[in-house]
């Protein structure tokens, strides 16, 4: 089994593991405002037919890559070599993104409905974290405070960086790979692994927007959960589901459905991402 695929299948067990144990919880059990809404269920239609579209037709569609793009699946199978003193820096921003991103998840998680400005004065290691390391400083640059949601932009901004620069430390394995690579096994489990901490501490804003700037679809409520309304498309329920699908997408043996449907020689078919 291929490191991908046994990670894949880590993630997912873990994942229904927990969620199951969150969804038998009387403190966790999604009920009244936590509840899933139905625009977040069609999400769940829509998502789930995608996928099946992708397993389907993952040959048919490689096929055409290799026989019709060739020049894209040259330019995703292309191996760039990065000189070292470049990759050295790429991992280092990677990890300070990762750094930034994570702090506030935590914050945010152990907030739960009272916010970071709560955690941050309930838990004063995290303080000394935000002011010890300079975080008060990027906020203060990005206007930000930290009694609002809008540190949710700072979260993404940083989260963003990180996969940017880690893509660019695998490039030397090929394009493709580092794309696929750094949002299926490193995006992925990040963001499940926050949604799932979210679920337990702060089960109702599962419905909420994940981050102020994309309250799509409810009202922009400047941070406060008591103005919230109406159902939020981009939602951390949302994100939770993107973030499974990702992860399912390196499951091993999830191209043998199409193999067999469109490839019935057995000829292998390599992909170009």
């Amino acid at each position: 089994m291929k490191k991908a695929g046994f990670i894949s299948l880590a993630v997912l067990w873990a994942t229904l593991f927990v969620g199951e144990y969150l969804l038998m919880s009387p403190g966790t059990v999604p009920i009244g405002i936590a509840s899933p809404t139905p625009d977040f269920w069609l999400e769940v239609d829509v998502g789930v037919a995608l996928f099946s579209i992708y397993v389907v037709f993952m040959g048919p569609i490689r096929n055409l890559f290799n026989k019709k793009l060739p020049k894209i699946t040259n330019f995703f199978q292309r191996k760039v070599r990065i000189p070292t003193a470049l990759r050295i820096a790429s991992l280092v921003v990677g990890i300070v993104g990762i750094f930034v991103f994570g702090f506030w998840m935590i914050a945010d998680v152990l907030g739960g409905l009272n916010g970071y400005g709560y955690s941050l004065s309930t838990h004063p290691y995290l303080t000394t974290i935000y002011n010890t390391f300079g975080l008060n400083y990027i906020s203060s640059f990005m206007k930000n405070d930290i009694h609002q949601s809008s540190v949710g932009a700072e979260s993404t901004l940083f989260f963003s960086l990180a996969l940017i620069f880690l893509i660019v430390f695998q490039l030397n394995r090929g394009i493709g790979t580092a794309l696929k690579d750094t949002i299926t096994l490193f995006a992925a489990p990040c963001l499940i692994a926050f949604e799932l901490a979210l679920w337990y501490f702060a089960t109702p804003d599962m419905t909420w927007h994940v981050a102020t700037f994309l309250s799509v679809g409810g009202v922009y409520d400047y941070g406060y959960r008591a103005l919230s309304g109406g159902q939020y498309l981009v939602s951390n329920w949302f994100v939770l589901l993107v973030a499974i699908i990702l992860a399912a997408t390196r499951l091993p043996g999830l191209g043998w459905p199409s193999k067999i449907l469109w490839n019935r020689q057995g000829k292998h078919v390599s992909s170009p991402f």
